[in-house]
């Protein structure tokens, strides 16, 4: 780190000195050894490790398997529980910090470093003041946005509850959660968005990462999903310690066999010129072939070989359906196992032998075209239904979600026209009111959303939610002008009737998008052009004020607005619930630009 004037280079050294006495009998920890003062930098000096979490992801496609997941999790949980009880909080939990050392396991570096090399202008974390009272903030650390705490975005007691301490070890507990969740889904939380947006979602919304709802579905044990949930709490009180965390990994660790540590040099440990992984490896396939365990690792380790090795060996001996018929501990088979992968290649070694069940469900009741469609690939899915996967499968029993809803929540179209080709129900109703298109569009997929209404689902527009919202109100509120567009193209002149006029709790689509504000005027002009053009009723009052589209766009003074309702034909004359014409309320209000129209 290059020193500047302002710094005070003692101070920050003495700091340093105290970090590396109390991080220095911690376990999975980098160990730190000090620091030098040369060249006019400050140089740490510390273990040499041999790559990282991302690291492995990057190789990996941005996945980890389960095992890496569990591993990586217990060794992380372990250092950071460790540094808290040496009174060491990390601040900076990421996958990029959590290091590999020479056998293979994860350690936490840069912990604590954030506010030693703050920027040395900053008021709030001059060395004057009391470190105990320090109120830190993301613009003056070295800290990255996408996984940093709520408390941790100053000034802390401006934003939050009267008894708010700011930084604490809760902090630790959020980063290590989105980090989590980029280690389960590959996905950067917060992915695209700017350093404001992030703030104005994590403090002011008080949001999680949405690729956190990704793990749902993808062969994570449904405890470690939940204990991610619970570190991303808002409140730091509501999140897990690290001991509680460790305990968990540990537990779902024991049903996973233990695999032999390897070298970051060679990828395997030789001893006397023998290769003991490959030899191991052979034992197991060899002795214990009939050992469901053995294929559920070859299948999590991406080995397509092994996979159909042991395979075949089973099939000799019988065994080959009580290998694809077992479960581990979650209540997965290979296949799940396979699917959530996203691997063609393993799915299909699998569905060779006539003994695999293509719809054989999970502990949780979900078959792994589930798991492949979580996964987001197109080819598993493809397969799965050319084996005659039931496409048209609902889960809990029947009375959940369609597989399409779950395509829908992932926002997978490929996936999604893979299903409809196969005659899954584009207008399925789930267990909560909504449709499929309801779902897509929910979550702004248009791509998705498109594919569902090429495909039969422009039914789907006229069905209303719990919430009294059809699929066409939603699109509205958000300015979807794409979805509406393609719907108004593909649909019937029935189905478009029986859709366009329907009443949300505001009023029709053609109210809402006359209503849209000025961010978004371009968006909500287009809206109501291609609502009055496919037959909206102009007529139509919203519910709040009694008003029609004209009388609204009038109290906006949104020339251009009425100039699109007036050329699309509508009567200047129509009245809403008051007699009064938009005339009337333009003199009133003084909106002389509204007088040219007459």
């Amino acid at each position: 780190m290059s020193l500047t004037e302002e710094m005070d280079v003692d101070w920050m050294q003495g700091q340093l000195e105290s970090l590396r006495k109390a991080s220095m009998w911690c376990r999975n920890v980098c160990t730190f050894h000090g620091v030098v003062k040369m060249d006019g930098s400050l140089c740490l000096l510390m273990d040499r490790c041999y790559g990282s979490v991302q690291s492995e992801m990057q190789r990996n496609e941005g996945r980890l398997t389960l095992e890496q997941i569990l591993r990586y999790g217990a060794d992380v949980a372990r250092g950071v529980a460790e540094l808290h009880a040496a009174g060491v909080i990390c601040m900076n939990i990421k996958p990029s910090n959590l290091l590999l050392d020479a056998s293979g396991n994860a350690v936490v570096s840069d912990f604590w470093l954030a506010p030693i090399l703050k920027k040395p202008t900053c008021q709030k974390t001059r060395p004057e003041f009391d470190s105990s009272k320090i109120t830190l903030c993301t613009d003056c650390i070295t800290l990255s946005p996408q996984y940093t705490a709520p408390e941790a975005w100053g000034p802390v007691k401006k934003l939050f509850w009267e008894d708010a301490s700011g930084v604490s070890p809760e902090s630790d507990a959020w980063s290590f959660g989105c980090t989590l969740v980029e280690m389960c889904t590959g996905s950067t939380p917060w992915d695209g968005l700017s350093r404001e947006e992030i703030f104005q979602a994590v403090v002011k919304a008080r949001k999680v990462p949405p690729q956190y709802e990704r793990i749902v579905g993808v062969g994570i044990p449904r405890e470690l999903w939940k204990m991610i949930g619970e570190c991303l709490q808002f409140k730091p009180s509501k999140r897990p310690t690290f001991n509680a965390m460790l305990a968990t990994f540990l537990r779902h660790l024991q049903e996973i066999p233990r695999s032999p540590s390897a070298s970051p040099d060679n990828g395997f440990t030789k001893v006397c010129g023998v290769n003991i992984v490959e030899e191991t490896r052979a034992t197991n396939i060899g002795v214990l072939q009939d050992n469901p365990n053995n294929l559920h690792r070859a299948v999590l380790e991406g080995d397509v070989e092994g996979v159909r090795n042991i395979l075949a060996k089973a099939a000799s001996g019988s065994s080959v359906r009580f290998l694809l018929e077992a479960q581990n501990s979650d209540g997965q088979s290979a296949l799940h196992l396979a699917c959530r992968r996203g691997s063609v290649e393993l799915v299909e070694a699998i569905l060779e032998y006539g003994e695999a069940n293509v719809d054989i469900v999970d502990k949780d009741g979900d078959p792994p075209l589930v798991f492949a469609l979580a996964a987001g690939s197109p080819q598993c899915v493809h397969v799965l239904i050319k084996k005659g996967a039931n496409v048209r499968s609902r889960l809990r029993e029947g009375s959940g979600p369609s597989v399409a809803h779950i395509c829908s929540y992932h926002g997978q179209p490929d996936c999604m026209r893979e299903l409809l080709v196969a005659g899954a129900d584009p207008n399925a109703v789930d267990d909560e009111g909504e449709t499929v298109l309801h779902r897509a569009v929910a979550k702004k997929y248009t791509d998705c959303a498109v594919v569902i209404l090429e495909n039969g689902g422009s039914r789907s527009m006229a069905i209303s939610n719990a919430k009294g919202l059809t699929p066409l109100h939603m699109c509205v509120a958000i300015w979807n002008v794409a979805v509406i567009r393609r719907w108004v193209e593909v649909s019937s002149p029935e189905e478009i009737s029986q859709a366009i006029n329907i009443p949300s709790p505001v009023g029709t689509a053609l109210c809402m998008a006359a209503a849209i504000r000025k961010d978004h005027e371009k968006e909500g002009r287009e809206l109501v052009q291609i609502l009055l053009a496919a037959g909206a009723d102009p007529t139509a009052q919203d519910s709040q004020h009694g008003r029609t589209a004209l009388h609204t766009a009038a109290m906006a003074n949104n020339v251009e607005l009425v100039r699109v309702i007036l050329d699309a034909g509508v009567n200047a004359n129509i009245r809403n619930v008051h007699n009064t014409i938009f005339l009337h309320m333009a003199l009133a209000r003084g909106r002389t630009p509204l007088l040219a129209y007459f």
